[in-house]
């Protein structure tokens, strides 16, 4: 069922607006526990929807819980109404599902497409999620990285030593996007 969504904190408010006011084209990101990741970066996507008609975002991941975070939310809240959740894994037909988002983002300048691209998988599953990053490439996207540091919290290690592991594992994930970025008009990337 659908509901309408408790009002924004004033954070997270003022995080998306200085955010995307610096309008930087990489943006690193570090938020604590319990901040409000999803609604933070669901506000970005509307705060660039208005703003630079940037209508597509590529949500990367390799942790499934942020689909589901995303999923719900877009699902459940009001304030979501006008986006619309793909998960490319389960893409069975480019094609048709390319005419379906065209016809959703031309119905309404508001519409606002999230294109979930979970990173795990070999090749095969990689090259199939593209195809319809790809395809879409007529639209400005915006893309974020979600739970870049997967994994830094695996080690018993110091502090220092995680912030180094969760580094390294943001620039390997980023190394991984990063063709699919400069071939697909994304022009500003959150992690």
């Amino acid at each position: 069922s659908v509901r309408e969504a408790q009002p924004l904190y004033a954070d997270i408010k003022d995080l998306a607006v200085d955010v995307y006011s610096n309008n930087k084209k990489w943006n690193i990101l570090y938020l604590c526990t319990r901040w409000g990741k999803t609604r933070t970066n669901l506000s970005l996507m509307q705060l660039h929807n208005l703003g630079n008609d940037h209508r597509v975002s590529v949500m990367f991941s390799y942790v499934g819980t942020v689909r589901n975070s995303y999923f719900k939310d877009i699902s459940t809240l009001t304030d979501y109404e006008n986006f619309m959740f793909v998960d490319l894994s389960e893409v069975k037909d480019v094609n048709k599902k390319y005419k379906e988002i065209v016809s959703w983002l031309e119905s309404d300048k508001m519409h606002h497409v999230l294109l979930y691209f979970a990173l795990t998988g070999g090749t095969r599953c990689f090259n199939e999620r593209k195809k319809l990053v790809n395809k879409l490439n007529q639209y400005k996207k915006v893309a974020f990285v979600e739970e870049a540091d997967f994994g830094a919290h695996c080690d018993n290690v110091n502090i220092d030593k995680k912030i180094d592991k969760a580094n390294e594992e943001k620039i390997s994930q980023l190394a991984k996007i990063k063709n699919i970025i400069k071939k697909n008009n994304i022009e500003n990337v959150y992690v």
